[in-house]
């Protein structure tokens, strides 16, 4: 579409910046007013429509189009998984929580894997009938059956919650019930405002990277577009599978703080040998190995 490297990243912050403020407000949303279910279907079409606007206006050539869809996927995204957390600490407690996260980060980057790894097969075999903006559009219409498939599964994760909260009501509650207001805020500890300026170091050194990744892997190490997808999605696949072994030892031994800063050294440690390296690229790549699995379980 004849976009610059600044332009495309737009498309990025479009995403990520309303996501600074949108997830507290859609965090007390759901709690104070609609509930996890509704709360889960909500933001759940959100991310669909916010999809399909954005393909839209790759199909149509209007880039504009595809900064509004962008920007109305991002208001789904991060709250749907305020919703799926919520879910999770409903149903599972203690020790099993860690691992339930880490089964869940699994699912998710395995998807990230699939997604880097299929839309461009797709997008090279639909540019043997269509070409430019059209062919990227009817990809992006294709890549959005998955969105549809989660939209079906809100639905259903809602039923299975409400049939079990009366089955199992006499023995345990799943909801809390509480309400909250703003003035909460007062008395949420330090630590929480800690874990969340750990996070935001943390993950503002992780995904733009990976947004960029296969760039860079062309330009610094000269690698085919091939190769370079393999090697950039690798750290979502190795995240897939190091999540749940993790989740499950950071259960079984605790010290939650201490694998929290095992995982941010070793960010550092990735980010330096590729940066002021050129060691090879997968040697990096495998220290994202551990951070990816660590992070996340070590939080809850």
């Amino acid at each position: 579409m004849g976009v610059d490297t600044t332009t495309f990243m737009l498309l990025y912050s479009l995403y990520s910046w309303p996501n600074v403020v949108v997830c507290f407000f859609g965090g007390f949303f759901i709690d104070r007013f609609i509930g996890v279910r509704w709360g889960a279907i909500l933001f759940g079409a959100l991310l669909l429509i916010g999809h399909y606007i954005f393909a839209v206006g790759a199909f149509v050539n209007e880039f504009w189009v595809m900064e509004a869809g962008r920007f109305i996927f991002g208001l789904g995204g991060e709250n749907l998984q305020v919703a799926v957390n919520a879910y999770a600490v409903n149903w599972f407690k203690g020790s099993q929580l860690n691992l339930v996260m880490g089964l869940g980060l699994s699912v998710s980057r395995a998807g990230s894997v699939f997604n880097m790894n299929i839309m461009e097969p797709i997008y090279k075999q639909l540019r043997e009938h269509y070409s430019g903006h059209v062919c990227l559009g009817l990809t992006l219409f294709i890549g959005g059956i998955t969105l549809i498939f989660s939209q079906y599964c809100t639905f259903q994760l809602a039923w299975l919650d409400k049939r079990a909260k009366r089955i199992l009501k006499p023995k345990t509650d799943l909801a809390t019930g509480e309400k909250i207001s703003f003035k909460d805020i007062k008395d949420f500890p330090i630590s929480l405002y800690l874990l969340c300026l750990i996070c935001v170091g943390f993950y503002t050194a992780i995904f733009p990277f990976i947004s960029l990744g296969l760039v860079f892997f062309e330009s610094k190490y000269e690698l085919g577009s091939g190769q370079a997808q393999i090697l950039n999605s690798l750290i979502y696949t190795i995240s897939a599978v190091a999540s749940p072994i993790f989740g499950f030892l950071i259960d079984r031994t605790g010290r939650n703080l201490i694998w929290t800063n095992a995982a941010i050294l070793l960010t550092i440690l990735g980010h330096a040998l590729t940066a002021f390296t050129f060691v090879n690229p997968y040697v990096p790549v495998v220290s994202h190995f551990f951070r990816s699995g660590i992070m996340v379980p070590s939080n809850y």
